[in-house]
């Protein structure tokens, strides 16, 4: 299938480069040694403008390794940083929302409306291969950021119909079922976390609850 060969491709360019951006975004909003903050906290009551609901519910994950550098070690603040930073690097903006699964605690779903995408706009897809999903590159370049950040896990690029649900859109897509074409999609990147990272999560969580006994 030379499609998804290509999307396969694509995938695989978007992860080098998400590798690579992570280190760049790291080594920007790194800060001198002696600057560090003494207690290494996300503060709870921190304003967003606009966006999805999880991004209020910002944890204590974040810490700095000896030589300044940002490292995450919870999940929402590692998807905080994909949110804003990321997206506000690639696009100007940060992205139209974030939700989690409510079947699966550990599926994400990153979502923008594909207008607000440069990727599209500038790819011509030659008929032959109509279904070619050219986001992949940009569910590789996700991927590429976890993982570096320490967060492995499976990311893959969906097309949702403006209007309805992401998460029944996904499972559309994933059951084989046809989607409807839509002038105005939204691109839904679904993230699935390795199950380390769900253990370590739950880990901090219970440390982090212990803390507060």
């Amino acid at each position: 299938d030379n499609t998804g060969d290509l999307e396969r491709r694509l995938e695989e360019v978007g992860r080098v480069f998400g590798g690579s951006l992570l280190e760049l975004l790291h080594a920007r909003n790194s800060i001198p040694p002696s600057s560090l903050p003494k207690e290494n906290a996300t503060s709870k009551s921190a304003k967003y403008s606009g966006g999805s609901p999880l991004l209020y519910q910002a944890q204590a994950g974040i810490r700095y390794a000896p030589n300044g550098v940002v490292r995450y070690t919870r999940i929402l603040d590692v998807l905080r940083f994909l949110y804003t930073t990321v997206w506000r690097y690639l696009f100007n903006k940060q992205a139209t929302d974030l939700q989690q699964s409510n079947e699966n605690d550990d599926e994400y779903m990153l979502s923008d409306d594909e207008a607000h995408l440069w990727i599209g706009k500038h790819v011509s897809v030659p008929k032959e291969m109509g279904h070619l999903n050219v986001y992949a590159w940009l569910g590789g370049v996700v991927q590429g950021v976890l993982d570096g950040a320490g967060f492995p896990c499976r990311v893959t690029a969906h097309f949702v119909p403006t209007g309805e649900d992401d998460a029944a859109a996904v499972a559309k897509k994933e059951a084989g079922e046809a989607m409807a074409k839509s002038r105005h999609q939204r691109v839904t990147l679904l993230i699935k976390l390795d199950a380390e990272v769900m253990a370590r999560e739950r880990e901090l969580e219970s440390a982090a609850s212990s803390l507060l006994l």
